[in-house]
């Protein structure tokens, strides 16, 4: 039913949706590009609120235990904290506008009754976890730059250097890549690349293994690492790890294949396996070759529904290399 202002005998044209319990409440309006019409969320219990990773501004109204409004904010700018009195029990949350277009006041004693629950969506889940999940991975990319550089310091080689940059670049574009405009939302989408990242990270050197070919090793690795680089400032910001339409990057790398950052990580590995023989080593890399093929298709599938990139298509024909694939 509608929100009824008790005070003034009127009943509100608003539909309300209930969050009370902790998944909803902290979710909130995440995930929405902008606010439903004529409709507000009441989020039971709640004594703070804030807008991180929201796409709009919001109005907020407090209530206390017996419904009357004890204090309002109007149109709350994203990422921001607001404060609201310790007597709040509950919070009308909406979008911006709503407070005046309904004519709410301060001291206005409201009932509430949900017209519905809310339910929690993957692009609510994904904006919820979107900085921890991003602070979690910039950590561990941390640590491995850091060992990168320690090992530097330590044995002044170039393949170790070209690999401190070509991380250190990497956590730097992750850091200030561009908000997606589109986002898979299939699960497998998500798992694949988290686990072929996972697996370049599990690889070991083999100090005592028979290098039947070093020379070629040498050159792959270089090559691919100074390819990697290359791609990645072609790049930029559009880089992700999860399939992701982040303004589509065309010009550099992407005009002779459409994975140069895949073709060239493919080109370091097996010139890493070459100089470390091993079976493990062997199997991640299986792998991380499957796990970006199937990246580069998830992405075209995503891309495919922006008319710039089906021209794209056609206009660079090969995924990983020129004349054959």
């Amino acid at each position: 039913m509608p929100l009824i202002d008790q005070t003034n005998n009127r009943t509100l044209p608003l539909q309300v949706v209930l969050a009370n319990n902790v998944l909803t409440r902290m979710v909130g309006l995440l995930g929405k590009k902008q606010p439903d019409e004529n409709t507000v969320l009441h989020i039971v219990p709640s004594k703070s609120i804030h807008s991180f990773g929201m796409q709009f501004p919001l109005d907020i109204v407090a209530l206390n235990s017996a419904g009357e409004v004890i204090h309002m904010i109007k149109g709350l700018q994203r990422n921001k904290i607001a404060n609201v009195p310790r007597s709040t029990r509950s919070i009308l949350e909406g979008g911006a506008g709503w407070i005046e277009e309904n004519k709410i006041e301060m001291g206005q004693r409201l009932q509430t009754v949900a017209d519905q629950k809310h339910t929690v969506k993957i692009e609510s889940l994904r904006r919820l976890f979107h900085w921890p999940l991003n602070i979690c991975i910039a950590l561990l990319w941390s640590q491995l730059v850091l060992h990168l550089f320690e090992s530097w310091q330590q044995h002044h080689s170039a393949i170790t250097f070209g690999l401190l940059i070509h991380n250190t670049l990497l956590l730097i574009l992750f850091l200030l890549r561009r908000e997606s405009t589109d986002t898979s939302q299939k699960v497998q989408d998500w798992i694949v690349p988290f686990a072929t990242l996972a697996c370049a990270m599990l690889l070991r050197p083999v100090m005592d293994a028979v290098l039947w070919s070093p020379y070629l090793s040498l050159v792959l690795q270089g090559f691919g690492i100074a390819a990697m680089i290359i791609s990645l400032l072609s790049l930029g910001r559009s880089f992700g790890i999860v399939p992701a339409h982040r303004q589509l990057q065309l010009a550099g790398a992407y005009r002779l294949v459409r994975h140069p950052l895949y073709t060239s990580e493919i080109i370091f590995y097996l010139g890493f396996f070459i100089g470390n023989l091993s079976y493990r080593n062997g199997t991640f890399i299986l792998l991380i070759i499957i796990g970006q093929f199937w990246r580069a298709v998830a992405e075209e599938k995503l891309l495919q529904k922006d008319e710039q990139y089906q021209a794209y298509l056609q206009l660079v024909r090969y995924r990983f290399l020129p004349g054959l694939y």
